[in-house]
Protein backbone atom coordinates (compact mmCIF):
# COMPACT_ATOMS: atom_id res chain seq x y z
CA UNK A 1 0.00 0.00 0.00
CA UNK A 2 3.04 2.40 0.92
CA UNK A 3 4.00 1.92 -2.56
CA UNK A 4 0.99 2.79 -4.22
CA UNK A 5 0.26 5.70 -6.29
CA UNK A 6 -1.33 8.67 -5.03
CA UNK A 7 -3.98 10.25 -7.55
CA UNK A 8 -3.28 14.26 -7.83
CA UNK A 9 0.03 13.82 -6.09
CA UNK A 10 2.72 16.71 -6.52
CA UNK A 11 5.90 15.32 -7.40
CA UNK A 12 8.10 18.54 -6.64
CA UNK A 13 6.96 18.41 -3.04
CA UNK A 14 7.48 14.75 -2.53
CA UNK A 15 10.80 15.46 -4.33
CA UNK A 16 11.79 18.29 -1.84
CA UNK A 17 10.33 15.83 1.02
CA UNK A 18 12.35 13.52 0.23
CA UNK A 19 15.46 15.51 0.05
CA UNK A 20 14.81 16.96 3.40
CA UNK A 21 14.06 13.90 5.02
CA UNK A 22 16.65 12.38 4.14
CA UNK A 23 19.28 15.36 5.40
CA UNK A 24 17.83 15.02 8.50
CA UNK A 25 18.77 11.14 9.21
CA UNK A 26 21.95 10.64 10.23
CA UNK A 27 23.62 7.69 11.57
CA UNK A 28 25.60 8.13 14.65
CA UNK A 29 27.11 5.70 16.66
CA UNK A 30 25.97 6.00 20.86
CA UNK A 31 29.47 8.00 21.44
CA UNK A 32 28.42 10.73 19.12
CA UNK A 33 24.97 10.85 19.92
CA UNK A 34 25.67 11.27 23.63
CA UNK A 35 28.79 14.06 22.91
CA UNK A 36 25.47 15.72 21.31
CA UNK A 37 23.46 15.71 24.31
CA UNK A 38 26.26 16.63 26.87
CA UNK A 39 26.52 19.51 24.42
CA UNK A 40 23.18 20.62 24.89
CA UNK A 41 22.61 19.76 28.05
CA UNK A 42 25.65 20.68 30.57
CA UNK A 43 24.84 24.51 29.77
CA UNK A 44 21.32 23.88 31.46
CA UNK A 45 22.32 22.44 34.61
CA UNK A 46 21.04 18.84 33.25
CA UNK A 47 23.98 16.54 31.71
CA UNK A 48 24.58 14.09 34.20
CA UNK A 49 24.80 10.27 33.14
CA UNK A 50 21.03 9.67 34.02
CA UNK A 51 19.56 12.59 32.59
CA UNK A 52 21.36 11.98 29.21
CA UNK A 53 20.19 8.13 29.34
CA UNK A 54 16.65 9.79 29.97
CA UNK A 55 16.91 11.39 26.63
CA UNK A 56 18.07 8.55 25.14
CA UNK A 57 15.18 6.81 26.20
CA UNK A 58 17.69 4.03 27.86
CA UNK A 59 18.87 3.24 31.03
CA UNK A 60 22.21 4.53 32.80
CA UNK A 61 23.69 1.13 33.05
CA UNK A 62 22.84 0.42 29.31
CA UNK A 63 24.52 3.14 28.09
CA UNK A 64 27.49 2.83 29.99
CA UNK A 65 27.54 -0.41 29.08
CA UNK A 66 27.44 0.22 25.04
CA UNK A 67 29.69 3.23 25.51
CA UNK A 68 32.61 0.87 26.93
CA UNK A 69 31.77 -1.37 24.37
CA UNK A 70 32.72 1.77 21.81
CA UNK A 71 35.73 2.33 23.55
CA UNK A 72 34.62 5.35 25.96
CA UNK A 73 32.45 6.18 28.77
CA UNK A 74 30.43 8.88 29.96
CA UNK A 75 33.08 10.60 32.02
CA UNK A 76 35.64 10.70 29.28
CA UNK A 77 33.13 11.90 26.54
CA UNK A 78 32.35 14.68 29.60
CA UNK A 79 35.88 15.07 30.48
CA UNK A 80 37.07 15.88 26.97
CA UNK A 81 33.73 18.27 26.19
CA UNK A 82 34.47 20.43 28.98
CA UNK A 83 38.10 20.18 28.15
CA UNK A 84 37.19 21.69 24.58
CA UNK A 85 34.89 24.33 25.72
CA UNK A 86 36.96 25.35 28.47
CA UNK A 87 39.47 26.46 25.74
CA UNK A 88 36.80 28.31 23.75
CA UNK A 89 35.69 30.48 26.89
CA UNK A 90 39.43 30.95 28.39
CA UNK A 91 40.25 32.79 24.95
CA UNK A 92 37.25 35.05 25.57
CA UNK A 93 38.19 37.68 28.28
CA UNK A 94 34.73 38.98 28.05
CA UNK A 95 33.95 35.65 30.24
CA UNK A 96 34.36 35.49 33.86
CA UNK A 97 35.88 32.18 35.30
CA UNK A 98 32.29 31.85 37.40
CA UNK A 99 30.25 31.94 34.38
CA UNK A 100 33.21 29.09 32.35
CA UNK A 101 32.42 26.85 34.99
CA UNK A 102 28.62 27.27 35.28
CA UNK A 103 28.71 26.69 31.54
CA UNK A 104 30.73 24.00 31.87
CA UNK A 105 28.39 22.36 34.44
CA UNK A 106 30.65 22.92 37.78
CA UNK A 107 28.64 23.45 40.72
CA UNK A 108 32.00 25.39 42.22
CA UNK A 109 34.99 27.21 40.97
CA UNK A 110 37.73 25.60 42.58
CA UNK A 111 35.85 22.59 40.65
CA UNK A 112 36.64 23.75 37.17
CA UNK A 113 40.14 24.96 38.56
CA UNK A 114 41.36 21.88 39.61
CA UNK A 115 40.31 20.58 36.58
CA UNK A 116 41.85 23.12 34.52
CA UNK A 117 45.27 21.83 36.58
CA UNK A 118 45.23 18.28 35.45
CA UNK A 119 44.21 19.04 31.77
CA UNK A 120 46.52 21.74 30.80
CA UNK A 121 48.92 21.85 34.45
CA UNK A 122 48.12 25.44 35.22
CA UNK A 123 45.17 27.20 36.64
CA UNK A 124 42.66 28.75 34.83
CA UNK A 125 43.96 32.21 34.73
CA UNK A 126 47.37 31.10 33.37
CA UNK A 127 46.15 29.51 30.77
CA UNK A 128 44.02 32.49 29.69
CA UNK A 129 47.01 34.42 29.65
CA UNK A 130 49.00 31.96 27.62
CA UNK A 131 45.49 31.91 25.10
CA UNK A 132 46.17 35.71 25.38
CA UNK A 133 49.54 35.92 24.34
CA UNK A 134 49.39 33.13 21.53
CA UNK A 135 46.39 36.00 20.01
CA UNK A 136 48.98 38.64 20.03
CA UNK A 137 52.24 37.26 18.85
CA UNK A 138 52.52 37.86 14.91
CA UNK A 139 52.33 34.53 13.09
CA UNK A 140 55.71 34.15 10.87
CA UNK A 141 54.71 32.74 7.22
Amino acid sequence: MLRQRIEGGDFQAHALARQFLGSQHRHLDLDQYVHELIEKLVPLGQGTLEQVAAALTMHPRTVQRQLRNLGASFETLLDDWRKEVALELLARPDVSMAEIAQQLGYAEQSTFTRSCRRWFAQTPRAKRQELRADVRRPQAW
